[in-house]
């Protein structure tokens, strides 16, 4: 379980460097390698999933090369054709390993999550407290990326006080969205039995202490959905009605709700520009996107910050357009999709759909809201979870003993 542990790990850093996913796929094999797995255990029936997902990749590198279709990709796209083509390919390998352990072993697949969930809110919380009770922010991510973490209010010049801690990420959106994925995956796999819940409520409180203001979303959102069978009752409807009035009455007064609508409002316009510059698009990428491997120049040229000599870009908003993954997955797939984005959502999220669950398709769909990576290793484990529930897996399991 160490190595499988380790695989997780790594691939939920994949956003820091290249490297972390190969070491992931190094973890995952040597993990099947100790459990000695013979060569049927490594047949699935999704097996056709990463048999679609390795053609899907070699068409749209195909179209990529001969300009289909016909715009102009950012500089950096074309030089990093050939690393994202391979790494791509070790993802869908990586996901493969990871489906055969979670059919064969979805304990042992709990139980290394779960890991590298209470690693992860570990550090942050020894990062929390270092900076709020002894003025030090301890910057995890810096040593290894050269990269500082942006735990001050972007847009906003004059707070000093409040720090938004990020854990092993550089952004505390990316860790509140990564830590909410890695709760799902816990959440949905067919062996939770529950024992879990006051670890994930830690979790979540973690969420919400970086203070950005996705965080505020995820934890809103997964309330109302949890509760949406609640909602329907009168009593509920007034109990949340009384709730509201009160809010609405209270929480403008506090400090960091004027951090946060002052932050939303010097950052909402870069936000709205690139909707309206992606929805301006020519018809062809309306219809069919950039494709997998590329961006148009013009959009990430808009959406790049000028810098001042210091290299502080961290208190003024200096860009026309936001990034390409700000406005969500779900907008940054329209963008590299189209409108085929939504038919690709529906091919893979459909077992949910037929579900019913109305619980766990809000949760998806706030997990579209979130600014993680189309290829976050993360997101796919998820998928894989999810639709890994509505198949029986109990019949080569490996490992039988339950969580406690």
């Amino acid at each position: 379980m160490m190595f499988l542990t380790g695989s997780l790990f790594f691939a939920t850093l994949s956003n820091h460097s290249g490297i972390t996913i190969p070491l992931a796929l190094f973890f995952a094999f040597c993990f099947l390698a100790y459990l000695k797995f013979r060569f049927d255990n490594f047949y699935l029936p999704s097996f056709v999933w990463f048999y679609i997902s390795a053609v899907f990749v070699v068409v749209e590198g195909l179209l990529f090369q001969i300009g289909i279709p016909e715009y102009k990709s950012a500089p950096e796209f074309n030089e990093a054709f050939l690393n994202n083509f391979i790494k791509y390919f070790i993802l869908i390998f990586l996901l493969y390993v990871y489906a055969v352990a979670i059919r064969n072993s979805p304990s042992s697949f709990l139980k290394s999550c779960f890991l590298v969930l209470i690693f992860h809110i570990v550090v942050f919380y020894i990062q929390f407290i270092f900076a709020y009770f002894l003025g030090y922010y301890i910057d995890f991510v810096l040593p290894f990326t050269g990269e500082a973490s942006r735990f001050r209010f972007y847009g906003l010049a004059s707070i000093s006080s409040l720090y938004r801690c990020t854990g092993l990420f550089v952004e505390p959106s990316t860790y509140a969205a990564s830590i909410y994925c890695l709760i799902l995956i816990i959440k949905f796999n067919p062996k939770y039995n529950g024992g879990l819940d006051k670890y994930l409520k830690l979790a979540f409180l973690s969420i919400a202490l970086t203070l950005s203001t996705l965080s505020i979303l995820i934890l809103l959102l997964h309330l109302f959905f949890a509760n949406l069978h609640k909602f329907l009752k009168i009593k509920s409807l007034l109990s949340i009605l009384v709730f509201l009035v009160v809010s609405i009455a209270l929480i403008p007064q506090t400090e960091i709700y004027q951090v946060q609508s002052e932050k939303a409002s010097s950052t909402s316009s870069i936000r709205f520009n690139l909707i309206d510059f992606v929805l301006n698009r020519d018809e062809s990428l309306l219809v069919f996107g950039s494709g997998l491997f590329g961006i148009e120049k013009t959009l990430i040229s808009g959406s790049e910050a000028a810098c001042g000599a210091v290299g502080e870009c961290t208190s003024v908003v200096n860009r026309q357009l936001a990034s390409p993954a700000d406005n969500g997955i779900l907008f940054y797939l329209f963008i590299k999709f189209g409108v085929a984005s939504f038919l690709i959502l529906l091919f893979v999220f459909y077992p949910l759909f037929l579900s019913r669950k109305l619980d766990r398709i809000g949760y998806v769909f706030v997990l579209l809201l979130t600014k993680l990576q189309f290829a976050f290793p993360l997101i796919w484990i998820f998928i894989l979870v999810m639709r890994g529930g509505n198949e029986n897996s109990s019949d080569n399991a490996l490992v039988k003993k339950r969580w406690g």
